[in-house]
């Protein structure tokens, strides 16, 4: 009889038969746990010990045990516990973290941006691209420079999806080399070597982010106001497109702005006048359009203005931007240019009061007023 159970229990623990789809057989399990001999009240089952008995039940046990963990294997292997296919598996997002490191730098970026801020993105957008980049670089989030270097990953990403920049890109070797002192961009060193980039000596702050002619492309990412620290904003002569971000309008210490140079369009933001700490701004040749606002006469410390070049932009310069520019006790040269015309007999799109402007323009051609 011992044997008898020994060789069942050894069935049971061989491979069992699988149906087509990959199920468990059961009813091969049921005829194989029928074959073991239970034994009745005859004199074989009297003769024998309760210990041997005891034994017998035991096996018994751990058999059906067995066919109740095979049978439920087979379910579950059907997708049925998990109460799904793999087509709902397919929906998971593709852009979920993928790793522990990845889920810590995009909590830090959500605590700071906000809940919603990669709502509506896809893998391609630059918001993303950072992250990613961002994840396997060298800082961690804890460091205070984190956000101010995911600002400048997504500067990068944005403005190079069409065409690598001429200069200080990560494919064109490891310097800058178009007068500009610095390292290239991405590359895994301090964002403050990078070419184009000045920092403040103590705070490490971005102070100044100056890209003259390297083929920047696309529309400038609102996160640059992010970089509060900023003087100088320079990317005159770029393939910049869309509206100028209000919110660069928050940049309460940025002293120049040059973006000239570029297809800029839209109406110029009446947020403008919150600039109060420039002296220099110049958004000549681009594409602007509607009426200049009133608010720039709050720059009072205005006294290189530029904003020739945009032919649908009318309106007036502000009175107060021409007595700023004019009390200009500086050595540096005062400019007051719009596209004012120099002729009577031709329409002005911008006037100047007094005739503040020391330079009228017209169809690119500047000259002083007559």
């Amino acid at each position: 009889m011992q044997r008898n159970v020994a060789n069942t229990v050894t069935t049971s623990l061989r491979p069992t038969t699988q149906s087509p789809d990959g199920s468990h057989d059961q009813n091969a399990l049921v005829a194989e746990l029928s074959a073991v001999e239970l034994g009745g009240p005859d004199e074989s089952s009297k003769s024998q010990s309760p210990k041997s008995q005891s034994r017998k039940c035991v096996l018994l046990a751990l058999v059906g045990l067995l066919v109740v963990i095979i049978t439920v294997g087979g379910v579950c292997g059907s997708g049925v516990c998990s109460g799904g296919s793999s087509e709902q598996e397919a929906l998971v997002p593709t852009m979920a973290p993928t790793s522990q490191k990845h889920v810590k730098h995009q909590m830090a970026i959500l605590d700071f941006f906000g809940e919603g801020y990669f709502d509506g993105m896809n893998a391609d957008s630059s918001q993303y691209q950072a992250l990613d980049w961002i994840t396997n670089d060298r800082i961690a989030p804890e460091d205070g420079h984190f956000i101010q270097r995911f600002v400048l990953a997504v500067f990068y990403f944005r403005l190079s999806q069409e065409s690598r920049w001429v200069d200080c890109d990560p494919q064109n070797g490891s310097t800058c080399k178009k007068k500009r002192d610095g390292l290239v961009w991405m590359l895994g060193t301090n964002e403050c070597s990078w070419g184009g980039i000045d920092c403040d000596d103590i705070s490490g702050h971005v102070t100044e982010l100056s890209m003259i002619q390297n083929d920047l492309n696309g529309e400038l990412p609102t996160e640059l106001a992010v970089l509060s620290k900023l003087t100088v904003l320079n990317l005159m002569d770029n393939r910049l497109t869309g509206p100028l971000p209000s919110e660069l309008c928050t940049l309460a210490s940025l002293e120049e702005l040059n973006l000239s140079g570029n297809s800029l369009s839209g109406e110029i933001s009446t947020e403008i006048g919150l600039l109060t700490s420039l002296s220099k701004m110049d958004l000549s040749n681009n594409q602007f359009l509607g009426s200049l606002p009133e608010e720039i006469s709050a720059l009072t410390g205005l006294y290189q203005f530029d904003i020739h070049g945009n032919f649908a932009l009318h309106g007036k310069i502000p009175q107060a931007v021409c007595d700023s520019a004019n009390s200009h006790n500086e050595t540096e040269e005062i400019t007051v240019r719009a596209d004012c015309s120099i002729r009577k007999a031709l329409d002005s799109n911008v006037t100047c009061p007094n005739h503040c402007c020391t330079e009228c323009c017209y169809k690119g051609r500047c000259h002083p007023p007559y």
